[in-house]
Order: structure tokens, then sequence, then C-alpha cells
């Protein structure tokens, strides 16, 4: 649910816990590795980038809608 509030607009969301472990190898300057919750296999990362887009997709991986989304 969204007020607005003068030229602000206020958006109520849900506040959800998750809990990820990371695997992480270094070699150097570079890192790989695995990310998961628990729920599926681990997601394979490579690079930062890469470990940012596994950390992405596991949160996005839930099974209700986000608040901002109803």
């Amino acid at each position: 649910m969204c007020r607005h509030r003068g030229r602000r607009m206020l958006c109520l969301m849900s506040v959800q816990t998750r809990h990820i472990a990371i695997d992480v190898r270094l070699d150097g300057a570079e890192i790989s590795g695995r990310a998961g919750d628990g729920t599926d296999q681990p997601k394979a990362f490579q690079g930062w980038l890469g470990l940012l887009l596994a950390l992405d997709g596991l949160i996005d991986n839930t099974d209700e809608e986000p608040a901002a989304l109803r």
C-alpha cells in the first residue's frame, strides 16, 4: 500500500529474513564459488558480478509476492 505525502510517496514493505550460505574460492584477485539458501542446489558464480547475480537470484526466489508489487 502506497500513500502520497506531499511530493513523496511512502510504500509499506514486508520484512523478510533470508539465510544464505556462500562458499568462496579466492585465487589472487579472482573470486568464485557457490551460494545457496538450502531450498535448491547452490548457484555457482565466478567474479564479483557473478556473486551479486547469484545473491540476487536467491533473494528473488521467494514464494510470496513482494509488497511493493501488490
